[in-house]
């Protein structure tokens, strides 16, 4: 019976391996976009070092295939975790409410339910970080999670661009090193703005981004107004 058992779940195993899927869940956005951020960083590194190159001189992305991303794949991966080569970086909460976020900044007044002075001045500085993005990420730092709250109208390629700015940050943002999560985000946010549609445009090239498998369960969305909530 253990034979048989043993059996059974082996050629289960190697059944789910041989699947290839062409859409991008986070796992999967993690093996694909940590490949892309490693090959800017480098191009960028060479350009630091070498003053005869220009920007245009810098080779393109190169985006894995499906099947090199399949290769890579667990069978078995945590929700929501941020991994880079096997190391875990921390944990990216997709769709979550605003007030989730909110709470981060303290709490509200006991009477009206409603944030002022210091805590909203902090939400506005956040929000005219992404501003026209599409999402608003804020950095818990107690449970090392990224919090991205997605505006409404918001499709699979902007899931994917919130993972990679929270991929991107957990592992070349400095959080913990020196200055706040404020100034983080922002030299995230303003780093990834020059090169995300062209690492989203190498992407689309191998992957179907019409189809969303980022969120895994039905997250909520905000509607902006005049620039804010």
């Amino acid at each position: 019976m253990i034979f048989l058992l043993a059996i059974h779940l082996g050629t289960n195993y190697l059944a789910v391996r041989a699947v290839c899927m062409q859409t991008l869940n986070r796992q999967r956005a993690n093996l694909v976009f940590s490949s892309l951020l490693e090959q800017l960083d480098n191009d960028e590194t060479n350009y630091n070092n070498d003053r005869n190159l220009s920007r245009e001189d810098l080779p393109r992305f190169v985006c894995p295939s499906p099947e090199e991303v399949r290769l890579q794949e667990r069978v078995f991966e945590r929700d929501g975790v941020l991994r880079w080569k096997g190391e875990i970086l921390g944990y990216c909460k997709l769709g979550v409410e605003l007030k989730v976020v909110l709470g981060c900044f303290g709490r509200p007044d006991s009477m009206t339910g409603s944030h002022t002075g210091s805590q909203l001045h902090e939400f506005s500085k956040l929000s005219d970080i992404f501003k026209d993005g599409g999402y608003i990420v804020w950095y818990d730092e107690v449970r090392r999670t990224f919090l991205v709250v997605l505006e409404e109208g918001a499709g699979p390629v902007t899931m994917l661009k919130a993972w990679t700015f929270a991929l991107h940050c957990a592992k070349y943002g400095k959080i913990h090193e020196s200055g706040s999560v404020i100034e983080a985000l922002e030299r995230t946010r303003s780093h990834l703005a020059r090169v995300e549609d062209d690492m989203i445009q190498q992407v689309a090239k191998k992957w179907d981004l019409e189809v969303s498998a980022m969120e895994t369960h039905s997250g909520t969305r905000i509607r902006m107004i005049n620039d804010r909530q």
